[in-house]
Parts: structure tokens; sequence; C-alpha cells
């Protein structure tokens, strides 16, 4: 004869395995919205260096385009004596196209450090 099984036993088998695997689900759920957590704060703490970065990037460029400046400012001091262009106004443009290439090169040599500096606040 067939031997009937223990059905309570069976039962509080079944019960138990449930609920520790819905414990062990809610483990992992609060394990992952923890790292969500973390991840969350890491990424509001990149933001600001990150942003710096990218300003002293674009700075390159804006400071690479005032060396138009010199032949403007010298076409004008030539163009002089016409109405509209001054010989003051033509000065001020070259003597800021002048300066132009230090300050790129300025910029340019800290841009490094900069980035370093962005780089060390994250971690």
């Amino acid at each position: 004869m067939r031997k009937k099984p223990n059905t309570p036993l069976l039962l509080t088998l079944i019960l138990l395995t449930g609920a520790s695997l819905r414990t062990s689900a809610r483990a992992d759920s609060l394990a992952g919205s923890l790292a969500a957590v973390e991840v969350g704060n890491a990424a509001v703490r990149t933001v600001k260096p990150a942003w710096n970065t990218a300003k002293a990037v674009a700075e390159v460029p804006a400071v690479a385009a005032e060396v138009v400046y010199l032949p403007m400012g010298l076409l004008e001091i030539a163009l002089c004596p016409l109405p509209g262009p001054s010989l003051g106004g033509g000065l001020r443009n070259t003597g800021r196209g002048l300066i132009a290439p230090f300050k790129l090169a300025v910029t340019i040599l800290r841009l490094p450090t900069r980035l370093i500096n962005g780089i060390a606040v994250v971690d």
C-alpha cells in the first residue's frame, strides 16, 4: 500500500520556504534601493565638478576667438581717417588682440589642473 503524505508537514515546509523567499526578495529589493540611493548621491556629487570642468573646456575657444581683435584693431587704426572707425577703438582692439595669445596660453596651461581638481573633488 501506498503511504499517505504528511499534509501538515508539507504545508509547513511550503509556507516556510515561501516566507524565506519573500524575505530574501525584500532584502534584495532593500539592497537594490540602497544601491540606487548611493548611485544617486554619487551622481549629485559629480554634477558640480563636471559643470566646472565643462566651463573650463568651453573657455578655451572663447579666449582663442579674442586673437581676431589684433587684425581688426590694426585695420581700424588704418581706416581711422574715414568716418566710423576711431583711433581709440583701434588701439583698444589692438591691445586686446596683443594680450589674447598670452591669455590663451595661460588658459590652456591651467586646463589640466582644473580638470584634475574636478576629478579629485568627485573622489
